[in-house]
């Protein structure tokens, strides 16, 4: 959520530039482009940093499961039937 904030926070500043120099604003241009710059020293460097790091923990530390044996076995029973049916196509002349 963090990193979309400094994206939405990107495209705002970017429709303000473009209105103030449309309008030949030099004031309002001037002003979106300190808050740029100001954001992109200080935003990037604590909240993205810390966004990231959040991110990556958590996808560290998200629980992974395992199959079951169960589920192992339907597996291995399917891809035997079907090496199974493979074969008698191939002998009969269908493959």
């Amino acid at each position: 959520m963090h990193l979309k904030l400094g994206h939405n926070l990107q495209k705002l500043v970017d429709i303000k530039t473009t209105r103030a120099t449309k309008s030949n604003d030099e004031a309002s241009r001037q002003e979106a482009q300190l808050f740029m710059e100001l954001m992109d020293k200080e935003f990037k460097e604590s909240v993205s940093l810390a966004a990231l790091t959040n991110l990556s923990e958590s996808k560290f530390n998200k629980v992974k499961t395992l199959p079951t044996s169960g589920d192992l076995k339907k597996l291995s029973d399917f891809l035997v039937s079907g090496l199974k049916a493979a074969v008698r196509w191939f002998n009969n002349g269908v493959l």
